[in-house]
């Protein structure tokens, strides 16, 4: 028996229906205009962004490509900031009130959000990115739809590798420190 969902004109449409379900637990990234949905067990923390540190205080060579810094367990993060597109921005939005940061292996990098907030359900329908639509610039290859949006299931990994092709280049934690710049 297959599953159909009615679209719009109410005709029955194989194409809608849920291909898979997701199961591990994940969380909502609300980036403001733009949402994602990652493995709970990525995030390490939330800071409030008043704990933002600015990069013209720090003498890294990531700063330029840093909305700044945060601290954490006696180390030093940075802090990016993305926008619909996806892209780097210098600084915080206005309703950027989040700093989440996450960890890839042995490497931590933070991402700044509007909030970040556990799903009520572990069941929801998942569906591929269209190839049309699919970028290496873009996290994500499937998205769900929760509450009439449409978020991209992403991960640490995912994310970092964002930030690789984009220039950023974040070294694995050692006792000297997390950050090194883009080469």
């Amino acid at each position: 028996m297959s599953t159909t969902i009615k679209d719009y004109a109410g005709v029955d449409s194989p194409s809608l229906a849920p291909p898979t379900m997701a199961i591990p637990e994940r969380v909502h990234f609300d980036g403001g205009e733009f949402g994602l949905l990652l493995p709970a067990a990525d995030v390490v923390t939330l800071l409030s962004s008043q704990t933002l540190i600015a990069p013209a205080e720090t003498a890294s060579p990531l700063a330029a490509q840093t909305c700044g810094y945060l601290e954490f367990d006696q180390q030093r993060y940075p802090v990016f900031c993305l926008n619909k597109a996806l892209q780097l921005q210098s600084r915080l939005e206005t309703h950027h009130r989040v700093l989440v940061l996450l960890r890839h292996q042995q490497q931590f990098f933070a991402l700044a959000c509007s909030s970040l907030n556990k799903l009520d359900t572990r069941e929801y329908p998942v569906y591929p990115v269209p190839r049309s639509m699919s970028s290496r610039k873009q996290p994500f290859n499937s998205f769900a739809l929760i509450d009439d949006a449409a978020l991209g299931l992403s991960s640490a990994a995912d994310l970092l590798e964002l930030l690789q092709v984009r220039g950023v280049q974040i070294r694995a934690q050692n006792s000297r420190g997390a950050l090194q710049g883009a080469g």
